[in-house]
This record gives structure tokens, C-alpha cells and sequence, in this order.
């Protein structure tokens, strides 16, 4: 053994060098496993319990030898089909007899204590016991490579990872659009967890996915959801139009017991009336703007005035006679007159006032008004007077978006088509327009 300081030869066992009385390095054991250095006098290794050949720095030296020179290159020792190795080596301290049959995996045994495998993902070998065999892939895995949470290896756990989310992003955008183009075949529930879960509550998405929820709820008369859809995004209140606002505070208004007191519904009224929403103008000045509100005959007379066609106002008044003024007598007309234009509330209010027939007539009418409202009209150009053929040619331009060529067209080939799929009110609106100018329209 060398002296680390004079560098003179030293005999096998000598603690001191002969020469300059240095302390001499204590031999070491080298552990091909973890490739860790341990003291000459320790059997097996600390770190993986990879017993040692001899107990002699040469004689580990020797196996060290005899395992390079038997298996050369561990790492090309693994092949991918069954490999059969047979190896005897035979050193002045250690004797090691390998027999190798396995399939996707190279094992070692040095003898019968310690077998050594190759992990298939960092190629570090350990000792057999210590590791895992991926249910996945089936091959041997180190426990540093073995995810326990997913009970796979790493290669497979990502594999995996990478699949559930190129799963939940395909979910994701075919729920994202089925709430474009299918709302109806979506359930509230989802809908509503979506939302709750959103994290930006500006998107035109978002915003336009709350409104048709809310007037779900809003159809159904199901207020406390209706304000609760509204409440997951505060902050976007004043994004939404004036329609979507005019459910929100209705909903606040009707879910409220003090109703005529309801600030908050005040609020949003006011912020649906300055967006064009006329039947919350209604609802703000009957109900909030006036400051004797307490069913007194001028306050009934000023809705009479101003709103008696209006059903919310109708409905309002009902209320006046029937909560305020004990009158069951013109609660009961004033509610079947908002029933008549399909008010829910004021059918539901008319139910203990009048015979049951009475409910199912007013239903129908509820019924056939909605099925009025939604259905599709065309609006048909029948002629026009005479010296007013410019003006209706203008007005069919402004209407349909043709050019004066196109309309001119279609304004001397009367009768003819003039606009396809409209609401009734755009339908009526049109023929209006029409009739304003000299012409003649109908619907059908």
C-alpha cells in the first residue's frame, strides 16, 4: 500500500508508514451496487446489504475484477428479449456463480442472498427485494421510479397523467360547446358547477351561459337559484343587458317578504331601466319611486294611468288590493288581467280566488301567448300606393339590407317575400315600417 505522503511502498496490514510514520488510508471495500466505498471489515454493504467477496482489500479487488471481466458492460447486458447467462468466477477470496433466465430484465446473482436488477427507467441496479414490477408495463422499477400514488412507474404514471388530460380538455370544450349550441341538453347542475368553477367571470361565454341558466330558474319561478346564479359573479352585474337584469331583480324582488322595502331589487331595476328594459322602468317607479307606496288609491291610479297594459304593473296592483287593501274582489281582476299576458306569479295568486276551471283557462292563455311570442312569422310585400314607390323602395332597403338595386326588384315584382323567421313583434314592427312608407305587408 502507498504512502499517501512519500509515496513509498507499505506491506499488506501496516497501520503507520515505514518511512515517514504517516497514518496509512484503511482499505476499503468498493460495493458495485451503489457504487459506495465501506471499511474492509464490514461483510455487506451499508447502504443496499450487497455482500462483499472477502474480507481483504484484494480480495475485493479480485471480485470487482471477475465481475468486469465475466459481464463487461452492464448496461449492454440487457436485451429485449429472454437472455440466459452462465458465468464462473473463481478469485483467491471469493467465488461467485451466476445463472441468468429472465425475460425483459437482466437479474445477477451473485449468490444466494443478493440479486440485482436493472430499473427499465434510470438503470441503476438494486437489489430485487427493493423494488417494484410496474402492473402497467410489467418491467422492474427502483423505488425512486415507482409512483405509490398511481401504483405504476413514472414512465406510466405520466402516460397515464397525460391521457386523463387530453381527456378532460376534449370533455371540457365539447361541454363548452354544447353550452354554445345545445344549452337545453345540458342539466342545471352542470351548468351551475361550471359556472361556480369558472375563474373569469367576463367572458362573453360566461356571461351569456348565466343569463340562460338564470332564465331556466326564472321560468320555473325558482328565485333563491336565480339570485344565487347572479351572486357567483357580483362584479360582472353591470355586463349583463337589460333583460338579464330585469330576472335578477325580479327574482330579488318576489323572493324578498318585504317587497316594497327591497333595496337591492331597487338597485338592479334601475340598472335594467338605463340598459331599455321597460318592464323594469315599471317595476322602479311603481313600486320604488313613488313615496306613498302603500296601496293608497293615488298610487293605484297613477300605475292605472301610466302602466295598465303593463302585466307587471297589473300584477303590482292585484297585490296592492289583495295584501294591503283586503280586497279579494279586485285582487282577483287585476291578477286574471296579468294571468291573461302570462304572469306565473298572478295565476299562482289567482288560484285560491277563483274555480278551478277559471285556472285552466287562464293556463291556456299562458300558454298559447308564450307559444304566440315564440313562434316564427314570414313578412310578405303586397304592393305599394302610388308616388310613394321611392319611399318604399328605401324602407325595403333598410329592412332587408339590400342593396336599392335589389330592392327596387322586389318592390316591382310584388307580391313577394320580404323577411323569413322573424318574432311577431319584429314581424308587426316591419309591416309598420312598410305601411309608414306607402306600402302593404302581411304576416303569416
Amino acid at each position: 500500500m502507498k504512502c499517501p505522503n512519500c509515496n513509498a511502498e507499505n506491506a499488506e496490514g501496516m497501520k503507520f508508514c515505514g518511512e515517514c510514520g504517516t497514518k496509512l488510508p484503511e482499505p476499503m471495500n468498493h460495493c458495485p451496487t451503489c457504487n459506495k466505498d465501506w471499511p474492509i471489515t464490514m461483510k455487506f454493504c451499508g447502504e443496499c446489504g450487497f455482500k462483499f467477496g472477502g474480507g481483504s482489500a484484494a480480495g475485493s479487488a479480485n471480485y470487482q475484477g471477475g465481475l468486469q471481466k465475466n459481464f463487461g458492460n452492464i448496461d449492454n447486458s440487457v436485451s429485449n428479449n429472454t437472455v440466459n447467462n452462465t458465468s464462473n468466477v473463481d478469485n483467491s477470496n471469493t467465488t461467485v456463480n451466476t445463472t441468468n433466465n429472465t425475460t425483459n430484465t437482466t437479474v445477477i446473482n451473485s449468490d444466494e442472498t443478493a440479486k440485482l436488477v436493472k430499473c427499465h427507467i434510470c438503470g441503476s441496479w438494486q437489489k430485487i427485494t427493493t423494488g417494484y414490477e410496474c402492473p402497467v408495463c410489467h418491467e422492474y422499477t427502483c423505488n425512486s421510479c415507482y409512483v405509490v400514488a398511481r401504483n405504476c412507474c413514472k414512465s406510466c404514471a405520466e402516460a397515464n397523467q397525460k391521457q386523463a388530460a387530453e381527456a378532460k380538455i376534449a370533455g371540457a370544450m365539447n361541454f363548452i360547446d354544447k353550452l354554445r349550441n345545445d344549452f337545453d341538453s345540458v342539466s342545471s347542475d352542470e351548468v351551475f358547477e361550471y359556472l361556480k368553477n369558472h375563474n373569469n367571470p367576463t367572458t362573453e361565454l360566461f356571461i351569456e351561459t348565466q343569463k340562460k341558466l338564470a332564465k331556466r330558474y326564472y321560468e320555473n319561478e325558482n328565485w333563491e337559484r336565480v339570485i344565487y346564479v347572479y351572486k357567483l359573479a357580483p362584479d360582472n352585474i353591470k355586463l349583463h343587458d337589460g333583460d338579464s337584469l330585469f330576472m335578477y331583480g325580479y327574482a330579488l324582488y318576489e323572493a324578498n317578504s318585504e317587497r316594497l322595502n327591497n333595496l337591492d331589487a331597487k338597485k338592479i331595476f334601475d340598472i335594467s331601466a338605463s340598459k331599455g328594459n321597460k318592464d323594469a322602468a315599471v317595476m322602479k317607479e311603481i313600486v320604488y319611486s313613488n313615496p306613498v307606496y302603500v296601496g293608497s288609491d293615488a298610487t293605484i291610479k297613477y300605475g292605472l294611468m301610466k302602466y295598465s297594459d303593463n302585466m307587471y304593473a297589473q300584477y303590482i296592483i292585484g297585490y296592492i288590493y289583495e295584501e294591503i287593501r283586503q280586497d279579494a274582489a279586485s285582487a282577483k281582476e287585476w291578477y286574471e288581467k296579468a294571468a291573461n299576458q302570462g304572469h306565473k306569479s298572478a295565476i299562482r295568486r289567482l288560484e285560491p280566488l277563483v274555480r278551478e276551471d277559471e285556472i285552466k283557462t287562464l293556463k291556456k292563455a299562458a300558454a298559447d301567448r308564450q307559444a304566440e311570442q315564440q313562434a316564427k312569422f314570414t313578412v310578405i310585400f303586397e304592393s305599394f300606393t302610388t308616388g310613394f314607390k321611392i319611399g318604399v323602395i328605401k324602407a325595403v332597403c333598410t329592412i332587408t339590407g339590400l342593396d336599392l338595386g335589389e330592392s327596387k326588384a322586389l318592390v316591382e315584382s310584388a307580391p313577394k317575400v320580404l323577411m323569413e323567421g322573424v318574432s311577431k313583434a319584429e314581424a308587426d314592427r316591419i309591416i309598420a315600417d312598410i305601411e309608414a312608407a306607402g306600402g302593404k305587408a302581411s304576416k303569416k
